[in-house]
């Protein structure tokens, strides 16, 4: 298995397909590796040894990443219009 991001990527996009054609409580997923539809409850791909809770793990840690960003984007975004509200309040009074 390819730990590049663009590996990481092709297994993202190969799970948003799976999930549009067999639904998400479907019980499967698709091996990021060979492609082949696994239980969601094994650990690793019967038809290429992928490990499966290494994926996983990955796409959680991404996902928790990406929430991270956004709150702290928020937190900086917030941060620059009330010091921008605070000088115009000021330079009007």
């Amino acid at each position: 298995m390819g730990n590049s991001m663009g590996d990481f990527a092709k297994e993202m996009a190969k799970s948003a397909i799976h999930d549009k054609l067999y639904g998400k409580d479907s019980g499967l997923e698709a091996c990021p590796d060979c492609g082949s539809q696994v239980s969601r409850s094994s650990y690793r791909c019967p038809h290429c040894g992928c490990n499966l809770t290494y994926v996983r793990d990955r796409r959680r840690r991404v996902a928790e990443f990406g929430r991270q960003a956004v709150v702290s984007a928020a937190v900086v975004v917030g941060f620059f219009l009330f010091m921008i509200v605070v000088y115009l309040g000021e330079m009007l009074s």
